[in-house]
């Protein structure tokens, strides 16, 4: 009895440790099942984020490759567009050496000036395409004559016209105010953009110029513009790129036409800076109608009044002005003297920053009325020679018109220029109109002071 007992005894133990075991076992299992579960959770997570990331990293791989890609046509479009100007000036430059026909000189002389033009147009577009990708694009609003504006953008393309023999027209019968103010200068760049398109897509047929008084009241104006041609048009499909940056509506469009495809990326931004939007109707084969509107400031005036224009060319008169051009290239202080000689000034070289400082310092006080300075000199540059200059202890140190001229163009350039003192900046080649006119504005602002 007491054997049956203790067996009956043993036998319970057992199963209470089999018990035990048994539900130590199905915790572990169900311990281990989740554990399992969030390894493979995390493990899916991770799946997911090792994809996305992969994704993310083929896309920007892709993005990249697209970007350089970009990059390169542009260097390539770009150095053909450069090279071919420069080729022609180069060639036309040799040529006109070696010839004693005083007309076909002038033929000569005519080619390259034109691409001349075509070249700082392009380094032009460059430039302003910079300004408005940093931000630093500024108006200069003015008053301006817009019938007078687009006469001077009509007459500017009336030979290319011609050669081709396309039909040039424009109305502006619908402008029924004058005395407007914005920055016309960049109207007249958007106009001439669409213009130049207008021509180079254009074999026959015609190009019309129309301007829209839409709105004139409380000195604000409204107008509208289209420039409309009967050219090779484009197709609906490739519309969507046109006002992209370094895009053109195709490759065979490059190919055929060239062109840096910049002019409608700026146009577009210029526009915007002027208050309006551009668009275009177009379809392949049958021209194309780019249509914008500009906000613009008005002074009440009488119905067709106009505002008088001055040659800045022989309006200025420096007669008696000490003016004194610093560059270390002789064929530019040649070129800028012989410019200023037509005004009647005194003038002055010298070929590095120190040379001008030295100049100056030995001057009476008031003996230089402008200086005109180059930036990338030897010895001392433009900008140390002006801070230099602002620095010394007499008056007409503070008070003497510095402005640069210069091949650095670009905006941090043009700022660092105000930051040492001076007080304005002349961009490389010169136009002699504009150099003349800013000229007269320097002294003139100089003189109130």
């Amino acid at each position: 009895m007491d054997n049956l007992a203790t067996n009956s005894l043993i036998g319970i133990i057992i199963i209470a440790a089999l018990t035990c075991v048994i539900g130590l076992l199905a915790i572990y299992l169900v311990r281990i099942r989740k554990t399992m579960l969030k390894i493979k959770s995390e493990s899916d997570i991770q799946n997911k984020e090792f994809e996305k990331q992969t994704k993310e990293l083929e896309e920007q791989t892709k993005n990249a490759r697209s970007a350089s890609q970009t990059k390169s046509d542009f260097l390539s479009r770009m150095s053909h567009e450069i090279r071919t100007p420069l080729n022609a000036i180069i060639g036309m430059t040799q040529v006109a050496q070696n010839t004693g026909d005083v007309d076909q000189l002038k033929v000569y002389l005519t080619n390259i000036e034109s691409n001349s033009k075509h070249l700082l147009g392009i380094v032009g577009n460059i430039l302003d395409f910079s300004k408005l990708e940093s931000g630093k694009m500024k108006l200069e609003e003015k008053l301006f004559s817009l019938r007078e504006t687009v006469a001077f953008v009509v007459n500017m393309f009336r030979d290319r016209a011609s050669e081709k023999g396309i039909k040039l027209t424009a109305n502006t019968e619908n402008i029924q105010h004058d005395g407007l103010i914005t920055d016309s200068l960049r109207l007249s760049q958007v106009l001439i953009n669409l213009m130049s398109n207008a021509i180079k897509f254009t074999d026959e047929g015609e190009i019309h110029l129309n301007v829209e008084e839409l709105y004139f009241n409380n000195g604000e104006a409204v107008y509208q513009f289209s420039v409309s041609d009967t050219g090779i048009g484009i197709d609906p499909k490739q519309t969507g790129k046109l006002f992209t940056s370094f895009s053109q509506a195709s490759a065979d469009t490059t190919r055929l036409f060239g062109g840096t495809g910049l002019g409608l990326a700026i146009s577009k931004d210029l526009v915007a800076m002027l208050g309006g939007e551009i668009e275009l109707e177009t379809e392949l084969g049958r021209g194309s109608v780019f249509t914008f509107t500009i906000h613009v400031k008005a002074k009440e005036t009488a119905e067709g009044s106009t505002v008088k224009q001055t040659s800045h060319t022989r309006g200025l008169n420096l007669s008696g002005k000490h003016v004194l051009v610093v560059d270390d290239i002789e064929i530019n202080c040649e070129i800028v003297s012989a410019l200023l000689q037509e005004t009647g000034a005194i003038i002055e070289t010298a070929e590095n920053g120190q040379q001008a400082l030295d100049l100056f310092k030995s001057s009476q006080i008031g003996y230089f009325d402008l200086i005109l300075m180059d930036i990338q000199m030897p010895v001392m540059n433009g900008y140390e020679a002006t801070e230099e200059i602002r620095s010394l202890d007499r008056p007409d140190a503070k008070t003497v018109v510095i402005a640069a001229i210069s091949a650095n163009a670009l905006p941090d350039d043009i700022q660092r220029a105000s930051q040492v003192g001076m007080d304005g900046y002349l961009a490389k080649p010169i136009d002699s109109v504009y150099m003349y006119k800013k000229i007269g504005e320097w002294l003139e602002k100089n003189s109130i002071k």
